[in-house]
């Protein structure tokens, strides 16, 4: 299946300007086809779309990397004419196998940013974890857990990914739910009905020998998202100090390259908090992407950067 228009295209390319620097948001490619609910919002782009995606990209625009992002921002150096910097999220293992060649090819630099915990764990993020779990069953009846508190039928695509945004919004926007916790609960809830749904493609993450591929290669950038991808925002300062930290350690053990870049997880509005910027900028980190649409000028906040989420 295609997620990628040509509408898609002409969406991207109009997002440059002359003296802007637009930074667009993937998290994975994949070269296989979706099958029940897995990837249905695609979050894997397609093979073919992103090499049309970022053939359309340079074929009009400047690639860049963040850090010239960062020296154009800065007043440092010129911008480019319609300047863009390509990132992705979580560290997939296709970001390498697939992204990555295809970029090559085109000499489009891009930056990947890396959560610690699924590095080491080839682990899935909260919502992978249930996406696979209802996958795999089929129920006429399913009451899920607090924030959410009502019944749902589990059977048609539709009741399944009816359910998973009800899942994104309620749990993204509750403070007090812990989304590792309320995926668990449901895990647990729904394990005797069958076994949820791995698949390599869209599942396995980079181990640090991979990652450090990317990190040692010029034309690629890694970065920090976190040590388990949790809500930064949400934590104690003490949670988040150590949720951060942690993550940037393992990043510069793993790669043996030390990044100043950081993704915040899930990257909105209320996701960081200035406690968070001030200590990361106290930490060195020159550069910090939200999810907030947009562009980005100079003189502006290099530590809540603006990005167009593409998938």
């Amino acid at each position: 299946m295609s997620y990628v228009s040509q509408r898609d295209q002409d969406l991207l390319v109009n997002h440059l300007t002359a003296s802007e620097v637009a930074i667009f948001l993937f998290h994975g490619v994949t070269a296989e086809k979706s099958v029940g609910i897995r990837n249905y919002t695609g979050k894997h782009v397609q093979l073919d779309d992103f090499s049309q995606l970022m053939r359309a990209l340079a074929q009009v625009g400047s690639p860049i990397s963040m850090d010239e992002a960062y020296r154009s921002l800065a007043g440092q150096a010129p911008i480019s004419p319609r300047s863009f910097v390509i990132t992705f999220d979580d560290g997939f293992w296709n970001n390498l196998s697939l992204a990555a060649p295809c970029l090559a090819d085109l000499g489009i630099p891009a930056t990947f940013y890396l959560t610690s915990d699924f590095i080491n764990h080839n682990s899935q993020s909260w919502v992978d974890r249930i996406e696979g779990a209802i996958d795999a069953i089929s129920v006429l009846s399913y009451r899920a857990p607090h924030p959410i508190n009502d019944v749902f039928p589990l059977v048609t695509h539709d009741d399944k990914v009816r359910f998973m945004q009800e899942v994104r919004t309620a749990v993204k926007a509750d403070r007090l739910t812990d989304p590792d916790t309320f995926a668990n609960a449901i895990l647990s809830d729904l394990a005797p009905l069958g076994e949820s749904t791995w698949v390599e493609a869209l599942d396995r993450k980079l181990t640090w020998d991979e990652a450090r591929e990317l990190a040692n290669d010029s034309l690629f950038t890694v970065g920090g998202h976190g040590r388990t991808h949790r809500i930064l925002g949400y934590l104690s300062e003490e949670e988040m100090w150590q949720e951060v930290t942690d993550c940037l350690d393992l990043i510069t053990k793993g790669t043996g390259v030390e990044t100043s870049h950081f993704s915040y997880p899930e990257g909105f509005q209320g996701s960081f908090n200035e406690l968070l910027v001030a200590n990361l900028q106290e930490m060195g980190v020159v550069t910090a992407v939200t999810t907030i649409p947009g562009r980005n000028s100079v003189g502006g906040d290099m530590l809540r950067l603006r990005r167009f989420f593409v998938a």
